[in-house]
């Protein structure tokens, strides 16, 4: 008589403080793993996120994986249009701010006058894509970068995103004709 074999699900191993996508509840640690091992493979926080001389830091080169408002035109794949800031900058970051908070397991972890930073988690394996944009008031745009922390695709995830922000407060706009006299300017 043959043995059957029951195959069990395998699940990604969560980080401690993670949460479980199945249940949401918090992920237990690991007892099987070193002591070592949350901190080794955990994604590190990326310095060189923000506005720096004016822009928001340069694509990683090679990778498909990100987009930016900076990319030349020629590189269609990562290349999209920065947003047209034609309302206060506060009332902007504001609107983008509240279309973030939309998304499922995304949460804002910076926020200034003229920068807005948000971290999108995937739904099953939780990769981490940063989402930043700069209220550029003298060029009267909405300059924005979006990247995943690892690998070299995601299968367009950040591209759509940004795109579907991009609707969304484009949606928004002519709800609100009264602040069309905050049109930001510099004289």
């Amino acid at each position: 008589m043959a043995a059957v074999l029951v195959a069990e699900p395998i699940e990604p191993p969560l980080q401690p403080g993670a949460r479980n996508p199945l249940t949401e509840e918090p992920a237990a640690p690991r007892a099987d793993l070193p002591a070592h091992f949350d901190t080794a493979f955990r994604s590190p926080q990326y310095s060189h996120l923000g506005v720096r001389e004016g822009r928001l830091a340069p694509l990683p080169r090679l990778r498909k994986n990100c987009c930016s408002s900076y990319v030349p035109l020629a590189d269609t794949d990562r290349h999209v249009d920065p947003y047209p800031l034609l309302v206060h900058p506060d009332l902007a970051r504001s609107r983008i701010k509240g279309i973030l908070l939309t998304y499922p397991r995304t949460e804002v972890v910076e926020e200034l006058q003229c920068y807005l930073h948000a971290v999108c988690r995937s739904r099953l394996w939780h990769f981490k894509d940063d989402v930043e944009f700069f209220f550029d008031v003298r060029a009267g745009l909405i300059h924005v970068r979006a990247a995943r922390r690892i690998g070299i695709h995601d299968d367009g995830a950040n591209r759509d995103r940004v795109a579907d922000i991009l609707a969304r407060y484009a949606a928004l706009r002519p709800v609100d004709d009264a602040l069309e006299a905050n049109v930001v300017t510099l004289g």
